[in-house]
């Protein structure tokens, strides 16, 4: 499947007229906690021939392709990426520093995150994964359950709302990295969610199952999520002032001209 990416990657970049600067895994794969048949969910960033921005009307800045039962593959261009890090985007964030790299270019690389490092808004990107974890909550309770794909996605989100809250900085991508790091300050607040053994037994079932498994996890886990997330809120950190536009505009240039 590796191959099949950075060939679909490099026909894109032949019909689009784009070059990418850096694709990867951003999924359930990326994150550590797949299913048997979970899908591929290729994102990536790309630059177009910079005569291509000196347009009175601007182009399209997403390229998508179209969705088969394995592969979900689309992109962002680099000044919408940009306009969007300044907002504190935490998806952009984790497709940056995504296990998973089907296309690297170690400079361009550097200057995306370093401008990432620069905008990091704490209090954003708090929001974005506690958002994501009621909207997960809200569809568990309409379905009269939680199943293991949703709870993993609550789960991690959390851990990441977590992390940004205690450590003051973008949350690595890696699941059991998240889950060895904070399981102290989890234990700490006495929630009821499940130990790290039961996470893990857990996660071998997901992997032994399909996307689309009806198991449910226990009611106590659910509502530790639920708990969790009330705390969480209570803790949220403060956003610095926004990253001056110049800092953007100065990357934007440097991402046009810089060797691949």
């Amino acid at each position: 499947m590796h191959q099949r990416v950075v060939e679909r990657l490099a026909a894109l970049e032949a019909e689009q007229g784009v070059e990418i600067l850096h694709a990867c895994e951003s999924g359930s794969r990326a994150w550590g906690f797949p299913s048997r048949d979970s899908d591929y969910d290729v994102r990536f960033l790309y630059r177009r021939p910079s005569a291509w921005y000196l347009s009175v009307f601007p182009g399209r800045d997403v390229l998508e392709q179209p969705i088969d039962a394995e592969l979900d593959l689309g992109g962002w261009d680099v000044r919408k990426a940009l306009a969007l890090m300044r907002r504190g985007n935490a998806p952009l964030l984790e497709w940056l520093a995504s296990p998973i790299v089907y296309r690297h270019s170690g400079e361009a690389h550097r200057i995306l995150c370093e401008v990432a490092d620069l905008a990091f808004r704490p209090e954003s990107t708090s929001h974005h994964y506690l958002a994501q974890t009621r909207s997960i909550l809200r569809t568990a309770r309409e379905l009269g359950g939680l199943r293991q794909k949703p709870y993993f996605y609550a789960r991690r989100a959390l851990l990441a709302a977590r992390w940004v809250i205690e450590q003051g900085t973008s949350p690595p991508m890696r699941f059991w990295t998240l889950v060895d790091a904070l399981a102290s300050s989890v234990e700490a607040d006495d929630l009821g969610g499940p130990s790290v053994d039961e996470l893990e037994e857990l996660a071998a079932t997901k992997l032994d199952g399909t996307e689309n498994s009806e198991q449910t996890v226990s009611s106590r886990w659910h509502a530790a999520l639920a708990i969790e997330g009330e705390i969480l809120v209570g803790r949220l950190p403060s956003n610095p002032p926004p990253t001056p536009v110049e800092v953007f505009d100065d990357a934007f240039r440097r991402l046009l001209t810089t060797p691949l």
